[in-house]
C-alpha cells in the first residue's frame, strides 16, 4: 500500500474524516479505509493519530456488533491490527 499523508493532529483528522457513529455501509468503508491508512504508518503514528486510530476502531467494532452480516473476514482484521 503506498504512504498516504495524513494530518498529524487531532483537530485535522478529525476535519478529514469527523468522528462519528457508523450508520452506513459506505461510512463503515470510509472508516476502515482510513484505519488501514493509519495502520500501514504505525511506527510513525504521532499521539494524536495514535488516539484517532483507536477512536475509529472503537467505532468500527460498535458498527460490526450491530451489522450481523459483516464478514468474519472484516472482523477479524480489526481486531489483529491493535
Amino acid at each position: 500500500m503506498p504512504v498516504v499523508s495524513l494530518p498529524r493532529t487531532y483537530p485535522k483528522l478529525c476535519a478529514l474524516h469527523p468522528p462519528r457513529m457508523i450508520k452506513s455501509q459506505s461510512g463503515y468503508e470510509q472508516a476502515s479505509k482510513l484505519t488501514k491508512e493509519l495502520d500501514a504508518q504505525s511506527t510513525k503514528l504521532t499521539k494524536d493519530q495514535k488516539e484517532f486510530l483507536t477512536l475509529l476502531r472503537h467505532l468500527i467494532g460498535r458498527y460490526e456488533e450491530k451489522t450481523p452480516t459483516l464478514s468474519i473476514f472484516s472482523k477479524s482484521w480489526l481486531m489483529n491490527t491493535s
